[in-house]
């Protein structure tokens, strides 16, 4: 086990006899949580969305657990088609024309051996009078209920929430993801542990595809100097103009934070700069 590093004097030393003159794994900052929040809250709402489209899907399988569900057929008594028109915008007549395709609901009523009457709305044709078709529903309250087993049964609505949910786990394990990071950092910056360093006036560039435009941007570098002489080097985070050392002024004080100083495989740190 690593001895605990406590100093900078001891966090110089233990970054000297790596073999490293140059690092370069400098790691983001999101200190003020807008990220996450932003992500944590598209996320919920899409989760949401999601469970109110298939709100009834869900009810059933809760009601499933407790044994209130019911598996069964029903047949079709009655179908409604109607059509939902919209206005005509000036971008939807430069898509579409001046005769947009309007969009086509159904309200379909089906009824079980036993007399259930059920009934079920939106763009899903499920089959014309007279026909039978599988449904679930829970007993106590059957306006829960959905169609299975119909090769039309559903698939608009149910493409639209798996869309919805497939979005939500994205962008909630991206906000999972800040979260990690700021723990990181807040936990970093409180151990206290850093090496002060300057702004060197070295830098390097490379090209960056940002939005398909290729763009340059810049990375400054900061330096430490040992007291043999040897010179630790840390890499800056990019910025589109060319770095000014004197642009920060005497009064900006610079220090690298080691995010596992104990680590000697992880090269990771943390770079602040602090005004008096």
């Amino acid at each position: 086990m690593a001895a605990i590093i406590r100093t900078a004097d001891e966090l110089a030393e233990s970054l000297s006899r790596r073999g490293t003159s140059l690092y370069t794994k400098i790691v983001e900052k999101y200190s003020d949580g807008r990220s996450f929040i932003i992500c944590l809250a598209v996320g919920i709402a899409l989760l949401i969305a999601h469970l109110v489209i298939q709100f009834d899907f869900y009810a059933v399988m809760i009601a499933k657990l407790s044994g209130n569900s019911v598996e069964t057929t029903a047949k079709i008594t009655s179908v409604d088609r109607y059509e939902r028109k919209h206005m005509n915008r000036s971008k939807d007549i430069k898509r579409y024309g001046q005769h947009r395709k309007p969009e086509v609901y159904y309200d379909t009523v089906a009824v079980t051996s036993d007399g259930v009457r059920l009934k079920f709305h939106g763009e899903s044709f499920y089959g014309n009078v007279g026909e039978e078709i599988d449904v679930r529903y829970v007993r106590d309250n059957p306006q829960n209920a959905y169609v299975a087993g119909n090769p039309h049964s559903g698939i608009p609505g149910a493409i639209t929430a798996a869309l919805f949910l497939l979005m939500s786990i994205v962008i909630l394990l991206k906000a999972w993801g800040i979260y990690r990071t700021i723990r990181l950092y807040n936990g970093v910056l409180r151990r206290g542990l850093y090496l002060t360093v300057i702004q060197s006036d070295q830098f390097s560039s490379k090209m960056i595809k940002k939005k398909a435009v290729w763009t340059r941007v810049y990375i400054p570098r900061y330096t430490y100097s040992l007291p043999d002489g040897n010179v630790l080097e840390f890499e800056g985070h990019p910025q589109q103009e060319k770095p000014d050392v004197d642009a920060a002024g005497p009064r900006s004080e610079f220090r690298i934070y080691m995010v596992k100083p104990e680590d000697t495989s992880d090269g990771r740190y943390i770079l602040t700069e602090n005004q008096d």
